[in-house]
Parts: C-alpha cells; structure tokens; sequence
C-alpha cells in the first residue's frame, strides 16, 4: 500500500517542508531595504500551508516596520543646474502652465526640502479642521523678480524649448515696466493668472487691457525725477500702488506727503475722505481689501486719503438717498463719494427710469453737500444675470445706463471709474453664480479702484482709466 494511504496516516495533515527558494526571499526582505532612506523589515502574516492546524508552529506576520532615515539636505552650489532643488511638484505646475507664486522658486535647498504637499497650512477654527492657503507674498524689487524668473524659465523649457523667445520677450518687457511703473508686479501677477487660464496665449504679447492699468497709468514722470524727494523706488515700493504722470498741461502736479514718505509716519497734511457706497460687489471687495496689504483704506495713507465703506448685500438705487443721508447726520461730509449701485435694479426697472433716479440722487446729494465731488462707477457686465429670461436685452440696458450716466458726470465736471479688464466672457473672474465677483475678479476690481482714487486726489484726471 502506498505511503499516506493507510488509515494510520488517514486524517493527519502532513507537515510541509519549506522551500529554500522562500526561506532566500524571507531573508532578502530582510536585509534589502525597499527604497532609498528607509529600512524595511518585512513579515508574512497570512496563514499558509506551512501553519499547522495544531498551532505548534510559530505564526509568520506581514508587518512593515519601518525606520525612518532623515537625510542632510544639500546645499546651494554655483556648478549646479538652475532649478535642480525645486521640488517636483512644483516643477509639474510650471510644465501645466498653472499659476505658482515665484517667491517659491528663490527659497533655499533647505526650505524646498520641506515643500509641503498640501497648498496651505492645517489649522483647526471653531472646532473644525481646514487647511489655509499661504498667502503669496511680494516680491521685493525686479531684481528678485529676475531671479525667480529665470529659474521658472530653466524649468518650463525642459519640457517647451520653442519658448524660449517668448520667455525673454515678456521677461523684457517686466523688466522696462518695472523702469516706468510700480505696477510691474501686478502686471506679472495678472498676466501670469490669465495664462493659466488660456496656456495657449503668448508670453510675447503684451496684454494691453492689463498694460494700460498697471504701467501705462502709473507711469514715472520723464521730464523729472521724483524719488529723491517723495522715496518712491520701482524697487521697493508695494506692489498694489499707483502714480500718475504729470506730463499733462495744465494739470495740478502731484502732491506727496513727506512725513509719510521720508519718515514712515502717518501723513496728516493732505486729508481727503471717500466713502465707497454700494451693494455686493463692494461689500465684498471691501471685505477682501481688509486681509490685503494697505488694508481697507487701499495703501492711500501716504495721500492723506480715508477710506469709508458704506456697503449692504442687495442694495438697490433707491436705498441710496436714505443711506447717504443717515451717514452724513452721522459724520462730516466727505470730500468724495464713490458710487458702485444700479445693477440689481437693471433687471426690475426699465433703463430710462433707472437714469432719471441717478440723475435725480446724484444732484440730491449735491445739494446736501455742495462741495461733495462724485465717482460714478461703472456697472459691471455679468456672465448671467438672475431673475430675467432676456440676459441680452438687460446686458443692452446696462450699456445705456453706463453711457448715459457718463455723459451727466462730464457735464457735471464729476469723476468717473471704468472697468474694462472686466467681461462677461472671462468666467475666471466670477463666481460659479455668474454675478459675483471671484478672488482673482475682486483683486481687479481693488486696484482699479485705488488706482482711480489716486488718479483723482491727485488732480491728474478726471476719468480712469482713460478714454481710448
């Protein structure tokens, strides 16, 4: 009878000798770690045909015990490729053209060792957990910009060498900003935000909306040199700042305040008040300007200028008369009012109506306060306008105001702040309601408003931007 078939053998399992090929892969990952900077143990938990159904054989487990090995970070070195310490999460942005803020790229080996994987910091708020965004931070002057630039350029043509031109191209064309404007930064922060929107788009075409904002309108006077007198430097002014030029004729020249400018102190020689009035977008950009540099007053202390917000969600035209008159019982008159309102009523009131009622509020106010000068602002276009099923006929509504409302303003010698970086068809620049303003739309909206405000205390013009 074969061996095992006998019923002294029969309901015994036999013992299964191991194979020496499993006993070499045991001791292999053991002594072979799996990856670079770590040393892992391995053991095979699951029950196999080597267990027993006794027990008397000890149990293999599959634990990874794992030691962490923290290695020295390497230090910078001038033979070095540019760009070898950015992390590659980093690089993967720059290859998908998506928006990094640049200070990133100037950090050194040690600080990029510790990049973290997540864009924020872990904080817990009213017992709930959430990770922040990092605020991006300025960049200095332009040649730090420089640095951080051509480090993202070294990445970005690993993978896009055709690029190349267009790269030196627009980091010309900063570079000659930064010798004209103090709005460079800006420039670069807004360009940059679209790009990642349409990469298609060329480095080496100037956008001429975002130009005409932030270089064109703050450009340094040509004839003279103000900076020795006012300390402004194109190196270490704040980014969100604006000049004017004062090439014009007959044009009151700039005034600065010295106490601010050369000693750091509050400017109390040249004090201007302008209450900002209106419904949701100012409410919100208000809101926003507060966590920005220069706060809610704009960075126009160094003008002597304060600023008041007088906002309210949902606000519509004819709670204009009743607001203004509970402020102005309420404190002195201020030297200017700037007026965000009339689109929440496009859509209830036919736009001759609507007209008459600014007419009517504008002259009212001049009449409580004959020394009052107003900013009319603009309407903005919106990429759905609730409450209607005719959107084109209210988006034509909403040009006729504007027009009209424009035309009493000159006549009226007043003021007037224009939005045209601001269209319906740019989706970034909105909510996903399609009304209200997104972060990147509000930061437009900030600026344009600073710059205005400046344009006007200044005495440089009347209209911001200028007229095409």
């Amino acid at each position: 009878m074969p061996r095992g078939n006998s019923k002294k053998g029969q309901g015994v399992k036999r013992r299964r000798m191991a194979d020496p090929k499993e006993k070499e892969q045991a001791i292999a990952s053991v002594v072979n770690p799996r990856s670079s900077g770590e040393s892992v143990i391995d053991f095979s938990s699951d029950p196999g045909p080597s267990q027993t159904s006794t027990g008397t054989e000890s149990n293999i487990f599959n634990e990874n015990i794992q030691f962490s090995q923290s290695l020295p970070c390497l230090e910078e070195s001038l033979f070095d490729q540019i760009g070898c310490y950015v992390p590659m999460k980093l690089k993967d942005k720059i290859w998908k053209h998506e928006f990094i803020d640049l200070n990133l790229l100037i950090k050194s080996p040690r600080e990029l060792a510790n990049f973290p994987d997540h864009e924020g910091d872990l904080v817990v708020k009213g017992g709930h957990m959430r990770i922040e965004s990092l605020p991006c931070r300025a960049i200095p002057n332009i040649h730090t910009w420089t640095s951080a630039f051509m480090i993202y350029m070294s990445i970005l043509l690993e993978k896009q060498s055709s690029l190349a031109q267009e790269l030196l191209k627009y980091m010309r064309d900063i570079r000659f900003a930064a010798n004209k404007s103090h709005g460079w930064g800006t420039y670069d922060e807004q360009f940059r935000l679209r790009k990642a929107q349409r990469p298609q788009s060329s480095w080496a075409v100037i956008n001429q909306d975002l130009w005409s904002f932030y270089i064109t309108t703050a450009m340094r006077d040509q004839g003279q040199s103000n900076e020795s007198k006012v300390g402004f430097s194109s190196q270490s002014e704040p980014l969100h700042s604006f000049r004017q030029s004062s090439g014009q004729q007959n044009v009151q020249p700039p005034r600065t305040c010295n106490a601010y400018n050369t000693k750091g102190k509050q400017c109390h020689e040249l004090q201007s008040t302008v209450w900002i009035m209106g419904s949701s977008i100012p409410h919100w950009a208000g809101i926003t300007a507060a966590s920005r540099s220069g706060g809610k007053n704009l960075n126009l202390d160094r003008l002597g200028v304060q600023v008041k917000w007088i906002t309210k969600s949902g606000m519509k035209w004819k709670d204009l008369d009743s607001s203004f008159e509970s402020e102005i019982k309420k404190w002195p008159a201020p030297n200017y009012i700037f007026i965000h309102l009339g689109a929440n009523d496009l859509v209830s009131m036919k736009s001759k109506e609507l007209i008459e009622n600014i007419k009517c509020s504008i002259l009212r106010i001049k009449v409580f306060a004959p020394d009052i000068r107003i900013i009319w602002s603009d309407i903005l276009p919106r990429p759905y306008w609730h409450g209607t099923l005719r959107p084109k006929l209210v988006e034509i509504a909403r040009k006729r105001v504007n027009c009209a409302v424009r035309s009493f303003i000159k006549t009226e010698g007043q003021y007037i702040s224009r939005y045209p970086a601001i269209k319906a068809s740019e989706h970034n620049l909105f909510r996903h309601d399609g009304c209200h303003l997104s972060q990147v739309g509000i930061g437009i909206f900030l600026n344009n408003i600073q710059a205005a405000i400046e344009t006007f205390v200044l005495g440089v013009a009347k209209v911001f931007p200028p007229d095409k």
